[in-house]
């Protein structure tokens, strides 16, 4: 159990003051643009995050699973939802209202700490995100977005949905790069998903990248 999910359910303060709502797999739980009175904290089950370009192809910006803290800029700034918020699988979702999150902020140091750091760490993923993409061939990206994913959710089988929407690149040019990583031996294509064969192959190659 997470330190938000443990705290939350332990909190006297919190007793009575948050909902839990289910939701099932493909369900849109927030719009761009929504406005937002709460904070979100994934009980169960997985979320993903992403914006639309112009034509309508979908741009990852993060998956979120149980423990996962959604909502928190938008509260903190007072601000619309700037992305799109999609379930992944079933799961529930703790809701509490932004005047409780932040009374609760302000009496517990301890979760205003975690709070903080994990904001910190959303923005130093972003900041890689950027880097990565400015900096970087595409390969080296799918390289990257792979060795992320593998040691985040220790999970060695990747969707390719997931790559494409994490890339914002067109299928047919993620699919030449997983075909040459597939004879290079550093993964196995399935249908519908890709397995990471060795993962040591993959941290040597992004080395050859940034060595250059």
């Amino acid at each position: 159990m997470s330190v938000l999910m443990k705290e939350l359910e332990t909190s006297s303060f919190l007793r009575g003051k948050y909902e839990v709502k289910s939701f099932r797999k493909e369900e849109i739980i927030l719009n761009a643009e929504d406005r937002l009175d709460s904070i979100i904290i994934l009980k169960s089950g997985k979320l993903k995050t992403y914006s639309l370009s112009e034509n309508g192809a979908k741009h990852l910006m993060r998956i979120y699973e149980a423990g996962g803290l959604l909502g928190d800029v938008e509260v903190f700034t007072d601000s619309v939802v700037i992305c799109f918020v999609e379930a992944m699988e079933d799961g529930e979702m703790y809701v509490i209202k932004r005047e409780h999150f932040l009374k609760w902020m302000e009496r517990d140091f301890n979760i205003s700490l975690y709070i903080v750091r994990q904001l910190a760490e959303k923005l130093i993923n972003t900041g890689i995100k950027m880097r990565s993409a400015v900096s970087y061939p595409l390969k080296y990206q799918v390289l990257l977005y792979i060795w992320k994913y593998v040691s985040q959710y220790k999970n060695n089988c990747i969707p390719k949905v997931l790559i494409v929407e994490e890339l914002g690149s067109n299928i047919r040019s993620i699919n030449r790069i997983l075909k040459q990583l597939a004879e290079e031996g550093i993964i196995i294509n399935l249908s519908g998903k890709i397995k990471i064969e060795d993962l040591n192959l993959v941290l040597t190659m992004m080395s050859q990248y940034e060595l250059c």
